[in-house]
């Protein structure tokens, strides 16, 4: 079993398939919009410790006058 799965991963095959308009554009959108939930993540990791460090100075700077 496991030598004609790996024969069937190995040789690769061709699949003429039809995808309709209606998938295509499910798979752009959901592609579009997973690489923009990506780009959402890596901006808040980046952005909310700038934010919170900020915030922590601006306090200590208010505290020392």
């Amino acid at each position: 079993m496991p030598v004609i799965l790996l024969i069937f991963l190995i040789i690769p095959s061709f699949a003429n398939a039809y995808i309709g308009p209606a998938l295509g554009l499910g798979a752009i959108a959901l592609t579009v919009l997973f690489v923009l939930a990506l780009l959402i993540i890596l901006f808040s990791i980046i952005y909310y410790p700038i934010k919170y460090i900020k915030k922590k100075l601006k306090k200590n700077n208010i505290d020392e006058k």
